[in-house]
């Protein structure tokens, strides 16, 4: 027999099956309020499944839908929670400190508690009538990762503790309910989602690190100010108020704080970046590595320069708005500007608009003709490095470029 259908009603003791690969129990109760099951005597299993007990398939009809415990389940046997709507335990006969556990749900609403399994792979399938998937893992133990895949539609989740990932994840919505979380780190890896949080969480890790495919993820995290990205897949992100640091991310990046109100700040990393503010007073800094687009939108916008020019490290601004937008050097990087040692605007002496073969002891050159902005060390002509453009036919002077 490959497939065993049974009925489990007020069970309180071990379940014997032998040679069957796959097992689906139904859980409900008369009297006793819920089942444990002891699998230490399931033996050939591959996978177990548990769902609600219908009321036309029991034996006593009074019978209602239980919670079930697992217990002394065998490794490599996953678990699957279809259309149940009670609390799920599990534990393995061993522990061995390295324990994972496979658990697919779909139509899950109810409390799912793992005991000394430090890896949990947890695999969300939207149900056909498109109802949200509810679990709740803050009573686990010993989880030190979860990692969530499949196509969930919209998961309400409290964290088990330890570190998150999505792999091979597309999610309407990942709702995070922890109240009390203050950090979260989040792995990705060829997932799309939109994370939503309503706890005091402060701050948030992501890692793109991995190699099944580039991640997109929308956030609205609540009190969170700061997100640091760091990795090797691309990412599409998109903030609300979120301050966002990737200088470490060696991947592209599209960071988008459209949606945000107040100011954020905005840093690539060495990849080909895609930097967009939102109304406040902007941040922009493109990370000083590949080839950067930095979008200002509305409000008084900064485009940070602090790595020395390549001429491989351009960053195109789409929209610098001259007396209201600034550009900032920092003089560690532009080392041939004039540095008394306070934050200062560029002086007239030290710009030139023109041909930047043209020029007499400046270190600034503005062609207008191009939008290009080029940096020459020391002033000589012939040794200009392009940085920025900014369009061709824009209007930039000394008075827009701040020193630091």
């Amino acid at each position: 027999m490959d497939t065993l259908y049974a009925d489990v009603v007020d069970l309180n003791g071990q379940l014997h099956v032998h040679g069957v690969e796959n097992i689906t129990l139904y859980s409900g109760t008369g009297s006793a309020g819920a089942n444990s099951v002891d699998a230490g005597d399931i033996t050939g299993a591959t996978s177990l499944t548990v769902s609600d007990l219908q009321a036309a398939d029991a034996t006593d009809l009074s019978a209602v839908t239980a919670d079930l415990s697992l217990t002394n389940l065998a490794a490599g046997v996953s678990v699957a929670g279809r259309d149940f709507h009670h609390a799920l335990s599990i534990s393995l006969a061993a522990d061995t400190g390295a324990d994972v556990q496979n658990i697919a749900l779909q139509a899950f609403s109810a409390a799912l508690t793992t005991t000394n399994i430090e890896t949990v792979n947890l695999t969300v399938s939207e149900p056909s009538d498109g109802a949200a998937t509810d679990v709740d893992m803050s009573a686990a133990s010993g989880v030190q990762h979860l990692v969530l895949s499949g196509s969930s539609g919209t998961l309400n989740l409290h964290l088990p503790g330890g570190d998150l990932a999505f792999q091979d994840l597309n999610a309407r919505l990942v709702h995070i309910l922890d109240t009390g979380l203050s950090s979260l780190s989040l792995k990705l890896d060829n997932s799309a989602a939109w994370l939503q949080t309503d706890s005091s969480l402060s701050s948030l890790s992501l890692d793109t690190t991995g190699s099944a495919g580039p991640c997109s993820l929308e956030m609205s995290l609540s009190g969170a100010s700061s997100v640091s990205v760091t990795g090797t897949q691309a990412l599409g992100l998109y903030v609300h108020n979120q301050n966002v640091d990737a200088h470490t991310m060696s991947a592209d990046l599209l960071a988008d704080a459209g949606g945000s109100s107040t100011a954020v700040n905005l840093t690539g990393g060495t990849g080909n970046d895609s930097l967009d503010g939102g109304d406040g007073n902007d941040r922009l800094d493109g990370g000083g590595g590949g080839t950067d687009r930095l979008a200002g939108n509305s409000g008084a916008d900064i485009f940070v320069f602090d790595h020395a020019p390549t001429g491989s490290n351009v960053s195109t601004i789409t929209d610098l708005a001259t007396g209201t937008d600034q550009l900032e050097l920092d003089h560690s990087a532009f080392a041939g500007l004039n540095w008394s040692g306070a934050p200062h605007t560029l002086a007239a002496g030290e710009f030139f608009q023109g041909d930047p073969n043209a020029i007499s002891g400046q270190h600034v050159i503005f062609e207008q003709g191009s939008g290009n902005l080029y940096y020459d060390a020391d002033g000589m002509a012939g040794g200009a490095q392009l940085f920025a453009t900014v369009g061709a036919g824009s209007d930039v002077h000394n008075s827009d470029i701040h020193i630091v």
